[in-house]
């Protein structure tokens, strides 16, 4: 993240050019690495929230679309949320190959815990029926399943036992104003919203 930053190179000369030992560079460099990290870089995080709150509230002045100063102040914005973006995935990479080499062995065995537990937990062991009737065998449990959430999303013309039931799927019908809503043209606005939330 700090090599992307143009002032960083002069942090590292400062520190190494400024003294012949390298453990005395290395604490100069720790120093003033901090010191600018503080003062110059700032919390990715606190950058993100602050430019995603600039450009909604550009998004929403009521001159948005018409001031070629907003659109062109939106972009400058949307490049530097977009390198914002890219120091916090490198921020979370960085964070999990320290964790990694911190724990080494103990995350591993750990995950592999995780995921067994994990797969233990995602299987049904047994299923009541609506009659009472307790379900062990997963094939049973299977046609179950299913037969409940057919049931639920088709609806019978006759009330004949499952296996004989004649069923049609159910077709939504939408209502005028929900027709309109939907064949409405696109708003430029809407559009640049959902690209910046996904």
């Amino acid at each position: 993240m700090w090599a992307s930053h143009p002032s960083f190179p002069n942090i590292i000369n400062r520190a190494f050019s400024d003294h012949s030992n390298l453990l005395q560079s290395i604490d100069s460099f720790k120093t003033l690495v901090t010191k600018w990290n503080q003062e110059v870089f700032g919390n990715i995080f606190h950058q993100k929230r602050r430019i995603l709150a600039r450009i909604f509230g550009i998004q929403r002045s009521p001159s948005y679309q018409f001031s070629s100063y907003l659109l062109h102040l939106e972009t400058n914005l949307t490049a530097e949320l977009n390198l914002i973006l890219k120091n916090k995935e490198d921020f979370w990479k960085l964070k999990s190959r320290i964790n990694w080499l911190n724990e080494g062995d103990v995350s591993t065995r750990f995950f592999h815990i995780s995921t067994l537990n994990r797969r233990r937990r995602n299987i049904i062991l047994s299923l009541k029926e609506e009659n009472g009737n307790r379900l062990h065998e997963q094939k049973d449990i299977h046609v179950a399943i299913l037969g409940f959430f057919t049931d639920l999303y088709t609806t019978s013309h006759t009330k004949a036992p499952r296996a004989f039931t004649s069923h049609s799927t159910i077709s939504p019908i939408l209502s005028e104003s929900q027709r309109a809503f939907l064949d409405r043209p696109l708003d430029l606005r809407e559009i640049k919203k959902g690209n910046l939330l996904s």
